[in-house]
């Protein structure tokens, strides 16, 4: 009977310390999570900062465009050393347990970067320059990184607001503009048509891509039929 006691007493002090161990490691868990969320606040703040910046596009005459996406990179550009602290705060070989941590926020980047490549250079920009833009390093791999599918959705991201921008700059009595944008959103969706979206997501936010493209069309269209066309 002693022994059969024994044996209770040692089984739920085994069972007690599995559980205490489990509980120690949640907590640690959701101590390092909140940590690396609070990195994140003053990246997520520029990025909002940029995209307001950016809004203003819609309002501001062509000949100005430039300077508006050099102030917006210049603005991300200056965020760069916030990245490592949070590459810090990330273990090493953790990358895929905490990427959806900054991944808005990658993502959100990746489009103000990717609109102001456009107005400055009328090209679609790559990702390696999307992410030294950023500054995130290529020895945080392991811990951070700009992933393939964020890199896609914030391009998408970007193509949204190129359609909107395009039927905005017409009232602006900018016409070349919209077709600067029309012939870039066609490229792109060609492109992105030839790649396998395994990514759900991605794929709904593809579907996207064909109201950009047809309501660039729209826009040119209306001007063309208006002879507002610029002449080469």
């Amino acid at each position: 009977m002693q022994n059969n006691m024994e044996e209770v007493s040692g089984t739920a002090s085994s069972l007690s310390a599995i559980l205490q161990k489990i509980s120690t490691d949640l907590e640690h868990e959701s101590t390092l999570k909140e940590s690396i969320k609070e990195s994140l606040q003053p990246l997520d703040t520029v990025s909002r900062n940029v995209t307001a910046l950016l809004n203003r596009s819609h309002s501001t005459p062509g000949d100005q465009l430039e300077n508006l996406a050099q102030q917006a990179l210049e603005q991300i550009k200056a965020s760069a050393s916030q990245w490592e602290l949070v590459a810090e705060r990330i273990p090493n070989g953790e990358y895929h347990k905490y990427q959806y941590q900054p991944s808005f926020i990658l993502k959100s980047f990746t489009t103000s970067i990717t609109l102001c490549y456009f107005l400055l250079h009328d090209d679609l920009v790559p990702i390696e320059t999307v992410t030294s833009t950023i500054g995130i390093k290529p020895e945080w791999n392991d811990r951070i990184q700009l992933s393939p599918d964020d890199y896609l959705q914030g391009v998408i991201g970007a193509s949204n607001e190129l359609a909107r921008l395009a039927m905005n700059s017409v009232t602006l009595q900018n016409f070349a503009l919209p077709l600067r944008i029309a012939s870039f959103e066609k490229d792109l969706f060609a492109g992105y048509s030839l790649l396998n979206l395994r990514n759900d997501t991605l794929r709904r936010r593809f579907d996207s891509l064909k109201y950009d493209v047809k309501r660039c069309e729209d826009v040119v269209y209306d001007i063309t039929l208006r002879g507002l066309t610029p002449k080469q």
